[in-house]
């Protein structure tokens, strides 16, 4: 072979190779499809634009931003990893994902999911585009569930729900909350008498865990009192009745100034609460929101997934968040 066909074909490979970003996009990207209706002093403004990054999906989750801010999140049902290239489109980072659901970079840039197809936690190599398993069963051989959501110390613990919705049967592994090294192993039972325990975050200083659950009402807060092992619950926040059964809550994330945002789906909202479990607002979405986390440009970008769509709103200056390197998932 010639060099000339050789070189047409490393240039043409070249231009069909997706590239890993290394900036976000700019915080203005988007296409503006609503506005924050109410005003919650010092963390968002009404009118402020309510952002749609991406459209067309079948069902977005686990949104989790790198250290330099870029944007990733699950396509469930599609099977795929995506993230928010430079340009600000979307644009799938892996594939055959195994119902990838939530995700979370640990504090050394390592990206971790939950694989809730194959019931799983995996740590994702997004160069090789390849997953590996971290754990698979509980102590005590049992599978794990169908994994949902997790967080990661600094210590390298990994914490994480596995809930029962929908169908269930004789052999569906009990509701839980559990935890497991990042190096790997099998996982440690911690909570089992949550219906259905789903968000899962650790405080900024990491001494208390939050448990919001998706067919309960209450959202706990449980204090850490040494790696994997927890204190007796106590309830943060109860989610106001409502008209339709499921009212409960999703996902949530928290900013620098221990602010809470929990996605309350059948609401089509972020409820915003204190630290000290206090509402304070909240921000109306044109779908019902999954899940959320703080990061972006400035790190001021509240990020949601919510059904077919990514969305975008920034948050108040006077309000800082970390960046997502600082700011632990």
């Amino acid at each position: 072979m010639s060099q000339l066909p050789l070189l047409s074909f490393v240039l043409a490979l070249a231009q069909t190779a997706a590239p890993t970003p290394s900036t976000p996009p700019s915080a203005a990207i988007g296409t503006v499809v609503s506005k924050v209706e109410t005003t919650t002093p010092g963390v968002v403004a009404e009118g402020v634009e309510i952002r749609r990054l991406a459209e067309g999906q079948i069902f977005t989750e686990g949104p989790a931003c790198d250290a330099a801010g870029v944007l990733y999140w699950t396509d469930i049902p599609r099977n795929e990893l995506m993230r928010l290239a430079p340009d600000g489109k979307p644009e799938v980072a892996l594939e055959k994902t195994e119902g990838l659901n939530g995700l979370a970079f640990a504090a050394d840039g390592t990206l971790y999911g939950c694989a809730g197809g194959s019931g799983r936690i995996v740590k994702i190599d997004l160069a090789a585009k390849a997953m590996s398993t971290v754990c698979d069963a509980r102590e005590d051989g049992t599978p794990l569930g169908r994994v949902n959501d997790l967080c990661i110390a600094r210590d390298g613990t990994i914490y994480f729900t596995a809930p029962i919705i929908g169908r269930k049967t004789a052999e569906t592994p009990a509701d839980a909350l559990l935890a497991v090294a990042s190096s790997g192993g099998k996982a440690k039972v911690l909570i089992t008498d949550v219906r259905a325990p789903n968000g899962v975050r650790l405080s900024l200083d990491e001494k208390t865990l939050f448990v919001l659950p998706y067919l309960d009402r209450k959202m706990r807060a449980y204090p850490i009192v040494s790696p994997m092992t927890l204190g007796e619950g106590r309830v943060f926040y109860e989610i106001p009745p409502g008209t339709r059964e499921q009212t409960a809550g999703d996902g949530l994330c928290i900013d620098s100034e221990g602010t809470v945002y929990i996605t309350v789906p059948a609401r089509a909202k972020i409820f915003i609460l204190s630290k000290e479990g206090v509402a304070l607002g909240d921000i109306r979405f044109p779908e019902n929101p999954s899940n959320c986390f703080l990061g972006g440009p400035t790190g001021h970008t509240l990020y949601v997934t919510a059904v077919r769509g990514v969305y975008a709103v920034e948050l108040e200056r006077n309000a800082p968040v970390k960046r997502a390197s600082t700011l632990k998932p």
